[in-house]
């Protein structure tokens, strides 16, 4: 183990986006060399944004930057951050910033395809999917709301709130509203600082990753999914190595995130996963590029 902390090892895939189609995006780091304090070097060729079909295992990269990627409701196209926020056609071509000013995060295109949600690091915001018409729809009476994910008929968006103490500081819940900024409803109410709050495809649960304050041991601290339904009740945790930023299967069935475990660099971890929703059964979907040390 690597020192005192969990997190000293990077993680090679995140953010993983599943498609409508069927198809997986993800952020790569490309990291081709890590040593045992975790410092790490990678390989230009290999970072980026990629597109995996877990069928086939076929793959390609996209564009050679980013992060949270997006897809819009025809397949198309991605919506992605890099300080502001780009689309681009899943074949490469077509890259467009479509922000400008300010700084802007974790993308969320609207069922529809005509809307954009996403985030400053302080409000949710929501724009036309060319950029046009921003507008913060945050809640005023919340320190902080981030990370919007839209449910499956446009009706709600979801996304997290800080309560408790002051932001960006403060724990985070889950907390859904509409698309218009009001009628903010909380849904989790726990001891995990909760992210990345997903709807399932039919709207009837959400799933988020949800990180304890403190425990007895670094496992404790680690991220893990968690899956709700949609009106707060009978929560369970799904993951139980590590489990960050999920994503549902088109058919609602399974989750796909990154195994948030970087106690240690081992194949397992640091890479992309899913989980069997009804039985929990996990399953390593990515591999790590080979790590090629001096």
């Amino acid at each position: 183990m690597p020192g005192n902390n969990p997190f000293d090892f990077p993680m090679h895939h995140q953010h993983p986006a599943w498609s409508w189609q069927g198809l997986v995006a993800f952020q790569d780091e490309g990291i081709v060399i890590v040593d045992s304090s975790g410092a790490y070097d990678n390989d230009s060729s290999l970072t980026g944004l990629w597109v995996l079909d877990p069928t086939s295992g076929d793959r390609w990269r996209v564009v050679p930057f980013g992060r949270a990627p997006t897809w819009s409701p025809d397949g198309m196209k991605l919506a992605f951050s890099v300080g502001q926020i780009l689309t681009v056609n899943v074949d490469g071509t077509g890259l467009t910033q479509i922000t400008s000013a300010g700084a802007h995060h974790f993308p969320s295109w609207s069922p529809s395809g005509d809307r954009i949600a996403y985030d400053d690091a302080r409000h949710v915001w929501l724009m036309r999917a060319d950029g046009s018409e921003p507008r913060n729809i945050g809640q005023v009476e919340q320190p902080g709301s981030r990370m919007p994910s839209w449910s499956p008929d446009g009706s709600k968006i979801v996304y997290i709130g800080y309560v408790d103490a002051t932001f960006p500081t403060s724990r985070a819940e889950v907390f859904v509203m509409d698309p218009s900024g009001t009628n903010a409803t909380r849904v989790t109410s726990n001891q995990t600082n909760d992210t990345f709050p997903v709807f399932s495809p039919d709207g009837q649960r959400i799933a988020f990753s949800g990180q304890l304050a403190d425990g007895d041991s670094w496992e404790d601290l680690l991220p893990q999914v968690w899956v709700v339904n949609a009106d707060g009740s009978e929560a369970r945790q799904l993951t139980a190595l590590g489990g960050y930023h999920p994503s549902w299967s088109p058919d609602g069935m399974s989750i796909v995130y990154t195994r948030e475990n970087a106690v240690c660099d081992i194949p397992e971890n640091g890479v992309l996963w899913t989980v069997d929703v009804r039985t929990g059964v996990e399953t390593q979907l990515t591999t790590k590029w080979p790590e090629r040390h001096p």
